[in-house]
Order: C-alpha cells, then sequence, then structure tokens
C-alpha cells in the first residue's frame, strides 16, 4: 500500500494529477471517522478529551496541546498540508514507504520553519489572531474557546513555532495516508537531563512488530558551518515489547538519537548520542534516566 501510493504520487504525468492521487486516498480515509478531540482537559467547559487516538485525523479534529491553558488548541486540516507533501515527495524523488517515514522529520521542518526559540509561542500567536477578531470586546468562555476551535494547524506553517504536538499531528495523518494505521499518544518524554509531556506515534509493522516514531526530535546533520543539512526522522522497531503492553504503561520505549556533522570531504562525525524514554503514561512522576 504505501510503496504503491508513493510511486504513484512521484511517478504522475503533474503535480495536480499527484495532488488527485492523495486526495482519493484521504477520502477513503475520511469515511472512518475520527473527528474525536484529542487533548488535556482543564476545565468542566472544556470537552472530553483522550490521551490517545488511532488512525487518519480527520478535517475539524480538536488538539488541544496544553494542560495549563484551556484555549490552547486548533482543529487539524491536513487538507491545507498535502499539497506541499506532495510538492516535498516529488521533489525528493521520494517513492518508497520507507523514504516516506526518514523524510516525515525534514518535511515537517520545510513546512513549518526551523524553531527558533527555546520557549513556547504557540499561545501567544494564537492569542494574538483571536485578538484581531474580536477586538476590545468582551466575550465568554466558551465564545473563546469557540474562536480557537476555529484556528488551523497550518496557521503554524513557516512561524518557527510547531511544538511535538503539532509533529505528531501532521505524522498521524501522513503515516495514515501510506496504510500504516498509526497511534497519536500524548504521554511523556524523558532523559538523564529533562521530563515532559510529549507527543509521539507508534504503530506495528505487517508482522506485527512495534515502531516507534518521534518526528519532533529528529536525527540532525548539519554542515561545518552550523547549517541544517537533513533530519532524519527518529523510529525504532522493538522485538520484546508488544503494542500493547506499550499502551497499557507496562512497558516504555527506550530510543537512541544521533546529531552529526557532514565535512566538506563527505565524512560525517557525531555531535552528540542521547537516549530518550517514551511513555504512554502521561501523568507519571518526573522521572529521568541516567546515561
Amino acid at each position: 500500500m504505501g510503496d504503491e501510493l508513493a510511486k504513484k504520487i512521484c511517478s504522475a504525468l503533474t503535480a495536480e494529477e499527484a495532488l488527485k492521487i492523495a486526495i482519493d486516498r484521504i477520502e477513503e480515509l475520511e469515511k472512518f471517522d475520527n473527528s474525536k478531540n484529542i487533548g488535556y482537559p482543564t476545565s468542566k467547559v472544556d470537552t472530553e478529551k483522550t490521551l490517545q487516538a488511532t488512525g487518519f485525523l480527520t478535517n475539524g479534529c480538536i488538539i488541544k496541546y496544553d494542560s495549563m491553558d484551556m484555549f490552547a488548541r486548533y482543529q487539524v486540516d491536513f487538507e491545507n498540508i498535502l499539497p506541499y507533501l506532495v510538492i516535498y515527495m516529488r521533489k525528493n524523488n521520494i517513492d518508497t514507504l520507507g523514504e516516506v517515514v526518514g523524510n516525515i522529520s525534514n518535511f515537517l521542518i520545510s513546512y513549518f520553519g526551523v524553531k527558533q526559540k527555546q520557549v513556547d509561542l504557540r499561545s501567544d500567536y494564537q492569542y494574538a489572531l483571536i485578538g484581531q477578531q474580536i477586538g476590545d470586546k468582551k466575550i465568554s468562555d466558551k465564545e473563546y474557546i469557540e474562536l480557537f476551535n476555529r484556528l488551523k494547524l497550518s496557521d503554524f506553517k513557516g512561524k518557527g513555532l510547531a511544538e511535538c504536538t503539532e509533529y505528531t499531528s501532521v505524522s498521524q495523518c501522513i503515516m495514515s495516508l501510506f496504510g500504516m494505521n498509526p497511534i497519536m499518544v500524548l504521554g511523556r518524554y524523558y532523559d538523564k537531563n529533562l521530563s515532559d509531556y510529549h507527543a509521539f506515534n507508534v504503530a506495528c509493522n505487517k508482522d506485527g512488530k512495534l515502531m516507534v516514531l518521534d518526528s519532533a526530535n529528529p536525527h540532525l546533520l548539519f554542515d561545518e558551518n552550523g547549517n541544517l543539512l537533513f533530519a532524519q526522522t527518529t523510529y525504532k522497531f522493538f522485538d520484546d515489547i508488544t503494542l500493547e503492553e506499550f499502551l497499557n504503561g507496562e512497558k516504555d520505549l527506550k530510543v537512541e538519537r544521533y546529531n552529526g556533522v557532514k565535512a566538506n570531504d563527505g565524512k560525517i562525525s557525531y555531535l552528540d548520542y542521547n537516549i530518550e524514554i517514551l511513555s504512554s503514561r502521561e501523568g507519571q512522576s518526573d522521572k529521568k534516566i541516567k546515561k
């Protein structure tokens, strides 16, 4: 399924024909409605949320990305992102499922923009968008939430503001598009320095082997001047952990991530190496690991 679709997109005579092929596939996926809201509930006026979602995220699905801010949300609009994915695939001849997976992070950085700051500025940007709509008008929390619900994932295009939730939401749609049946998980990340909420994707291959994909934390390759050359999607398969064991919180996933520098002569040297733990238990205690 995945290889066949990728080849059709890349071999189509025109970009318009390629986009039509991808849209036809999405229309098949949207027959299985997955518009349930995803995220963290913060108040009684907030709608019910879930910390896991399976399959394609249909247009209008609400993503709530901050457990401390009831207004921090947007709706998925993958149809506005899809044309850029098709262009990226055709430009780089991404015609196999493996290449699609490996390029997810690099595509998302090209779409959302390289994050320039360490602080999270998503909600500031969204509040500014809402402020332009309402001016000095006083509105209720419910009305405020409704305005935020109309904001779109694609609003973050080129802003350098996207975080793990945005990366994971689009990754979920891409993986579904190519037949991978992923699960979006709002869980937890920790390493030797940090413990925090984190979004990522899991899936099983055709043999039932568990795979985790963390598109927001890719392997980064730089040139000698510090310019980013490529962001390789971080993913890993597990022989000794089942999907059920992970989703039930019985076992966590250990992932290794490397960053490197490519010299002018083509040789690659590694800058750093990090061990990361991904957990489905969003509410677990702040735990760090020793390297």
